[in-house]
């Protein structure tokens, strides 16, 4: 791997560590969370960055939740349902 490849690693996996510290420890009532893979979507451009978790809630459902952002610093938390993820949990800044 090259040094460039093991710092975007690093960098990547910095950044899954610090959200997946916000969606246990902040206000979005996630008991377990566990990173699945980061999220790729064509025509968002360089700066776009998500990822994707399985989160289980209070009350003991699981549910698969997106986490992005456009500028690396303000992420939106989406619930996934039957069209995609289009509920907005909250956001959070790093």
């Amino acid at each position: 791997m090259s040094a460039v490849a093991e710092k975007v690693t690093y960098e990547w996996l910095h950044t899954v560590d610090k959200i997946t510290h916000e969606l246990l420890n902040g206000d979005f009532g996630y008991q377990e969370v566990h990173f699945i893979e980061e999220e790729i979507l064509p025509g968002e451009g360089a700066s776009y960055v998500g990822f994707i978790y399985n989160a289980k809630g209070h009350f003991g459902k699981n549910d698969k939740v997106s986490v992005f952002s456009h500028d690396g610093f303000t992420f939106e938390i989406r619930k996934h349902n039957d069209l995609g993820f289009d509920d907005l949990e909250g956001r959070f800044t790093l």
